[in-house]
């Protein structure tokens, strides 16, 4: 532990990066050899073209220290990693929480979010109170790291009293001084955006809570797994079209169930309008949301496996479905579809994200008309309407449209240093590459899903010497010594590896915030305290840094 006030140097434990060596290890561990051959033979061949970015002997070797204030009550938070990941690559002038001598020497930056790494894979139960360094006690689940780190950072991951923030979102975006907030909105404007731009990728589908299809670029078999009891949609071998979906619920002893839905084209056509009879007995309409009441229900013999065989019979896997929040729709209606436009996503909160827009608020503000106002209840006809409006007009406007643009991607603010590179005798941006990252998505990097780890560390092997900046997270813990391993040993020297573990166990947290939407309404004292506690347990969270000498 680093006592107050003192800095500590990150281990340099030195190991043998390329060559025979790093592959033989590798291939003990039992990765596929071959493509890590070729990555070798290309990156060594690359490697000839491009000329150092200082003179030797100006390239000293660049080293981190943390230092601790005394007076600190609290961990370091996310933000502080994404500050040193700016302080490294970028003109940052300034680094509140430590020292990086000799940054100009930095080759690459690494940043790992190893989604599912916990305090106690390395002997600790709980890291409450803890701010300084910690020595790693338990060295056996993760040798690897544990030999060459041997210290972690505590820290605090994104979120508030009652819900967890996206630790991706957080790392990739940098706040955008006021004053270069209007260039960027004109770049943005210049750029437009693309209906395939608007779709939620996968770490999105996940953060929301929707339903995994099994065609979403990057998706893990567990995800897909999980919902194998949903109907996924299919393709239909038509030329994709873009629909609006929207669904009434009422309540039942288990829970909210569809009762009525609606499908709209992008015309404005009705295609679908059906009421929907539930197998259980329904024990609150919600008519005043609803607009649905016992009348509305009489002689409908319209079932939940009707509509669904309806609806696979219509939207095709390769068509744009549109809607507002609308995993809680598909989630009733217990469908998945890959392609989906959320305009709670595609538009902020008048106070910034995480928070959503409502429907209603949107529609007011930026279609400039009243929905969702009538005594009788919602018309889910009206809100599918409104929400192809609204996708409609952000295709025109821009990706700048309805966003409140506080935030730019941290690839984009590399790409924008006055810091460059140079390849062949010419200064060129500096650029990066995110694998399975997700987080926001006004990026200027090369972007990659996969659905396994193993493919991802390959992935960021092939595309590592044309970056300065590789973000990647890794999925699966029982394979993150190894692939941590693979990674180091790919990084040429001189590089910064920063590992984040990312939130703690969301589970109950997540079921929490299932039940509280499924009765419309407040949890119970009881169950709002375990929320909180569990919010609190969730955000313990941890960084390993370290320079490959």
């Amino acid at each position: 532990m680093v006592d107050a006030g003192v800095s500590s140097d990150i281990g340099n434990v030195s190991v043998e990066a390329d060559g025979q060596n790093a592959i033989g290890d590798v291939l003990e561990e039992g990765i596929s050899v071959k493509p890590i051959v070729e990555h070798t033979k290309r990156r060594r061949s690359s490697h000839q073209s491009i000329k150092p970015r200082f003179k030797k002997s100006a390239r000293k070797t660049p080293i981190f220290k943390l230092k601790f204030d005394s007076k600190r009550k609290n961990p370091l938070k996310y933000v502080n990693i994404r500050e040193l990941v700016l302080y490294a690559l970028t003109d940052v002038n300034k680094l509140n929480f430590g020292e990086l001598e000799n940054r100009k020497s930095i080759n690459k930056v690494v940043l790992v979010l190893a989604d599912g790494l916990t305090a106690a894979d390395f002997g600790y139960e709980s890291l409450a109170g803890l701010v300084e360094e910690q020595e790693i006690k338990n060295t056996e689940k993760y040798p690897f790291i544990s030999q060459e780190f041997t210290k972690f950072i505590p820290l605090l991951s994104p979120g508030a009293n009652r819900n967890l923030f996206s630790c991706a979102t957080t790392l990739s975006s940098s706040t955008v001084p006021e004053k270069h907030r209007p260039a960027l909105i004109k770049e943005l404007e210049l750029k437009g955006v693309q209906l395939s731009e608007l779709t939620l990728d996968y770490t999105q589908m996940v953060a929301n809570g929707y339903p995994i299809h099994p065609d979403v670029p990057g998706a893990t078999k567990e995800s897909i797994a999980q919902y194998s009891a949903f109907l996924a949609t299919r393709d239909l071998k038509s030329k994709p079209r873009i629909f609006a979906l929207d669904c009434e619920m009422c309540l039942t002893a288990s829970g909210s169930v569809v009762t009525r839905v609606a499908l709209t084209d992008e015309d404005h056509k009705l295609v679908i309008g059906d009421f929907v009879k539930p197998d259980e007995e329904i024990t609150d309409y919600k008519t005043q949301y609803s607009g649905v009441d016992e009348n509305s229900l009489k002689g409908v013999t319209t079932t939940l496996h009707d509509i669904q065989q309806k609806l696979l019979a219509t939207i095709s896997s390769k068509d744009y479905l549109v809607g507002h929040s609308l995993e809680s729709d598909l989630c009733a209606l217990r469908i998945t579809h890959p392609t989906i436009i959320d305009t709670s996503i595609c538009y902020d909160h008048v106070k910034g994200p995480p928070l959503k827009p409502s429907l209603r608020h949107l529609a007011s503000e930026i279609l400039g008309r009243s929905i969702q106002q009538s005594a009788h209840g919602h018309d889910p006809i009206e809100d599918c309407v409104a929400c192809m409006e609204l996708v409609q007009l952000k295709l025109k406007k821009g990706p700048a449209f309805g966003k409140l643009i506080t935030e730019e991607s941290i690839f984009r603010r590399l790409s924008h240093t006055n810091k460059q590179v140079l390849i062949d005798g010419k200064k060129v941006s500096k650029s990066g590459v995110a694998i399975n990252f997700g987080g926001n998505k006004f990026f200027d990097e090369q972007r990659l899903d996969v659905p396994t780890d193993e493919e991802a560390v390959q992935k960021l092997a092939e595309n590592l010497s044309n970056h300065d900046l590789a973000m990647i997270k890794l999925r699966e813990p029982d394979k993150f010594d190894l692939s941590i391993k693979y990674i180091y040993e790919t990084m040429p020297s001189n590089s910064l590896l920063i590992v984040c573990a990312g939130h703690g166990d969301r589970k109950r947290i997540d079921e929490l915030i299932t039940l509280q939407r499924n009765i419309s309404g407040p949890l119970s004292p009881e169950d709002h305290q375990e929320l909180i506690s569990c919010v609190a347990k969730a955000r313990e969270s941890l960084a390993l840094i370290k320079i490959k000498p």
